[in-house]
């Protein structure tokens, strides 16, 4: 809220930077071992402060730092207001094509009525409203296509599964858990973790991402998709199906 109102800025930064490292001291030991929904939501804080964090800094005139922790949230959250921030940093750096991105995709991962501000900045930016839909429409493909590691399928599986990812600074892929569905599935662990995700980690954060996803193969196109889930998602499917709850409970 300070932030927002330019006002007491250094307060505002102090603040988002306690928030920060309490979240990402918490991570500090993260493993798909333990995994559980306290883990899971710790991300969904961490996006939103790493927003916050972001947003302050560039209110302060540091875009470099501001773009890094705003990229970082988008990545995790996928949350509308974290790309309409990164398109105002854009806008200002006069990188237009970009900042147009930007809100395009923003729009595409919500509703416009939850982002009317990169609703109207687009429209002013591109000749009007009526061009906002199918700009829209042009990168619904490309928000989907960012969460997809493509794999080969040799032995032409048809099944699903689903798992736990902890990505590290790197970026490389740490650890690599199985959760549910086609046991023939478990063997993909191996693939998962040599696979290649190209994370924006802040160069000031050593943090790790606890990402869940979902590995489907087809034996129609002889491949297999594993789509990871916006945090906000994966912490509701980890409370959804009670995973690791027990563990919680129990913790002193």
């Amino acid at each position: 809220m300070l932030a927002e109102h330019d006002t007491h800025l250094d307060q505002a930064r102090q603040y988002a930077e306690n928030a920060v490292h309490v979240v990402e001291a918490q991570l500090e030991a993260l493993s798909v071992e333990a995994v559980n929904p306290m883990q899971a939501g710790l991300m969904t804080q961490l996006g939103s402060f790493w927003d916050t964090l972001g947003w302050v800094l560039f209110k302060q005139g540091d875009s470099k730092g501001s773009e890094e922790y705003l990229s970082g949230a988008w990545w995790l959250s996928e949350n509308s207001i974290n790309e309409d921030h990164l398109g105002q940093i854009y806008e200002k750096k006069g990188r237009r094509a970009d900042a147009i991105h930007a809100y395009e995709l923003a729009l595409a991962s919500g509703s416009s009525d939850s982002s009317p501000e990169a609703k109207g900045r687009l429209a002013g930016m591109i000749g009007g409203e009526k061009k906002v839909g199918d700009a829209v429409d042009g990168v619904r493909a490309e928000l989907s296509a960012r969460r997809t590691v493509d794999f080969k399928n040799p032995q032409d599986l048809e099944a699903t599964a689903e798992f736990w990812l902890v990505l590290a600074p790197g970026p490389k892929v740490e650890g690599v858990k199985f959760i549910s569905g086609d046991q023939g599935l478990r063997s993909f662990a191996d693939q998962l973790r040599d696979a290649k995700f190209s994370v924006p980690f802040p160069t000031a954060s050593t943090v790790k991402f606890l990402i869940r996803g979902v590995l489907t193969c087809s034996k129609v196109v002889h491949k297999c998709d594993f789509v990871r889930f916006p945090a906000g998602e994966a912490f509701r499917s980890s409370l959804s199906s009670g995973e690791g709850l027990q563990q919680v409970i129990q913790q002193p």
